[in-house]
């Protein structure tokens, strides 16, 4: 069974806590909540959960800086032991001066998944924003983008992704985008095209996952040998 989109949920966006109710189609053996924040350079999310399950922030998450518009976005997953059937989301913040956007994607596949790549873009002027993940097997990306734009119109997936949510922050934008699906695994890149919007500054981080081998499992499972 190869990865695939399952279904998406926003959370809404606002400066206090974050919250929805989310419904797979399928059973999701991946789960993604990209946080969007505006304004602000200091870690302001304190937990996540999908139902009674929370995730783990992935390797440069969060990616928060000063160039060009203040703000940064952030992501965490969860790979296995996922609860079946619809899910409260929750983002759980630790302050309320920058507003903040959110969104779920589930992620199917045949097996449990970990994080493959993740990598981050920091621009003061960038026309097509994107991050290109170092894959070496089958994967499953998504990304999360912060930017300089007096519209949110002004920012839409590039060929070969799809628009989860915008957010409108007022003198800056978000973005959440996922692929359209799998990807083989010889490099992934996963971006924006601002069209009429021109160069603007960017905040960017994008993640791969990938099936969990049978051949780490069974390297994680330990063998007693007993003698008589």
């Amino acid at each position: 069974m190869t990865l695939a989109f399952d279904a998406a949920t926003s959370l809404g966006s606002g400066t206090g806590d974050l919250s929805a109710d989310h419904t797979p189609v399928g059973t999701p053996r991946g789960v993604f909540v990209f946080v969007v924040q505006d304004v602000g350079t200091t870690d302001e999310v304190d937990t996540i959960t999908y139902g009674s399950l929370t995730l783990t922030e992935v390797a440069l998450s969060p990616h928060l800086t000063t160039t060009g518009d203040d703000g940064g976005v952030y992501c965490w997953f969860a790979g296995a032991s996922i609860p079946t059937g619809a899910q409260t989301v929750t983002v759980d913040v630790n302050a309320t001066g920058s507003a903040k956007g959110a969104a779920v994607i589930t992620v199917t596949a045949g097996a449990d998944t970990e994080v493959h790549d993740t990598t981050t873009l920091d621009s003061a002027s960038v026309t097509d924003p994107s991050v290109t993940l170092t894959t070496t097997t089958a994967t499953y990306s998504a990304a999360a983008i912060h930017g300089g734009g007096a519209a949110v119109g002004n920012l839409s997936a590039a060929t070969g992704n799809t628009d989860v949510v915008e957010f409108d922050f007022g003198s800056s934008i978000g973005s959440i985008i996922r692929a359209d699906a799998e990807d083989a695994g010889s490099d992934y890149t996963i971006g924006w095209t601002t069209g009429v919007g021109g160069a603007q500054s960017a905040q960017a981080l994008g993640c791969a996952i990938a099936e969990v081998s049978a051949a780490a499992v069974s390297m994680s499972v330990g063998h007693i040998n007993i003698g008589f």
